[in-house]
């Protein structure tokens, strides 16, 4: 069953033809009950009754009057009919009236009471239009202080439509100067700020340095014969930690890098940049030989000088910049989608 909906215009224009054919083509209208779901407002019953109506007007024919016309089409309106389809069933109306036979009276002294009640029920039906004539005096007033007050009225609706033109410009200038003063103490606000670190890596980096002494080799190559196995080893391994962060230094930003229009807004941020790195030693490990020599801290310095270089060399081939620039555009395109900005273009430069 198909559940007519009055806010689809197929649905109306469906019913609308339905209704049209069982009114002025005499279409009978059950046949098309399966058609039509009862979607909880009696809808087909409101539709059968409307033809019902239709149909016995059609029949009463002379004594149709407008105020019937306006009876029936107004419960048009309650079963979705559109103003066409009204305006078809008004003209069918007007045409059947048209077309009716008028019989002329017989004269006779004598009342007939089939003539009497037919006026009287024509009187009934045409009393409406009567009483809507009957304010004409008072029309006639109000048009009499409408020429004499015609220049005031003339000034009014002047200064109506000068407001109705004004207003909206003035409240769009407002909105305008709003927009423009928010986002200028927003671009002001971040410009007080030095950075924006957008990434951070943690990178964890092992240095390992071994060597076992050639002389004590020999020896040990000696006394191998013996069972003697000299202590030539010397090895040191550290375990560093490194802390990076990427952004957009905010120093190299100014305001003049932002240009706004409506709802488009264009910024140039400066391209992402490393910013100092932090290594932390966490382990240490030495061991040295018997016969060796003990490691000193300027050893130990060279070797962390060496792991910044093996850092560096890391860096070179890593994607930090890359992931910082997106991250940074995806946060400027919130931040500016949250002041109204519809269209946003970021460059970095």
């Amino acid at each position: 069953m198909l559940m007519l909906n009055k806010n689809n215009p197929e649905d109306v224009n469906m019913l609308n033809d339905l209704i049209v054919a069982a009114c002025i083509n005499g279409d009978d209208l059950n046949q098309h009950k399966s058609s039509i779901a009862d979607s909880g407002d009696g809808l087909f019953e409101k539709c059968e009754q409307f033809v019902s109506d239709f149909r016995r007007m059609k029949e009463q024919g002379g004594q149709l009057s407008p105020a019937s016309v306006k009876v029936l089409l107004s419960q048009g309106k309650q079963i979705w009919l559109t103003e066409e389809t009204l305006s078809l069933l008004k003209d069918a109306l007007a045409t059947d009236a048209d077309q009716a036979p008028q019989d002329e009276p017989q004269a006779s002294d004598e009342p007939d009471e089939t003539s009497t009640g037919q006026e009287a029920a024509s009187g009934l039906l045409t009393q409406p239009d009567r009483q809507n004539q009957e304010p004409s005096e008072l029309s006639t007033i109000l048009l009499g202080l409408a020429g004499k007050y015609k220049k005031w009225l003339i000034g009014l609706a002047a200064i109506a439509l000068l407001f109705a033109y004004i207003v909206p410009q003035v409240k769009a200038t407002i909105q305008k100067h709003e927009e423009e003063q928010r986002l200028e103490n927003a671009i002001k606000g971040i410009s007080l700020c030095s950075e924006l670190a957008t990434v951070e890596y943690k990178v964890k980096l092992v240095h390992i340095e071994k060597d076992e002494n050639k002389i004590l080799e020999f020896f040990n190559n000696i006394t191998s014969v013996i069972g003697w196995n000299l202590d030539r080893e010397r090895s040191m391994a550290i375990v560093n930690t490194a802390t990076i962060k990427a952004g957009i230094n905010l120093k190299k930003f100014s305001p003049d890098k932002v240009s706004a229009s409506g709802k488009s807004i264009t910024v140039n941020l400066p391209r992402a940049e490393l910013f100092e790195s932090n290594i932390t030693v966490n382990e240490c490990h030495l061991y040295v030989g018997n016969l060796r020599k003990n490691i000193n801290l300027e050893e130990i310095h060279d070797a962390e000088q060496e792991t910044k270089g093996e850092l560096d060399n890391y860096l070179q081939h890593c994607d930090i910049l890359t992931v910082s620039q997106q991250n940074a555009r995806e946060f400027f395109e919130a931040f500016l989608k949250q002041l109204g900005y519809t269209s946003i273009t970021i460059h970095f430069i």
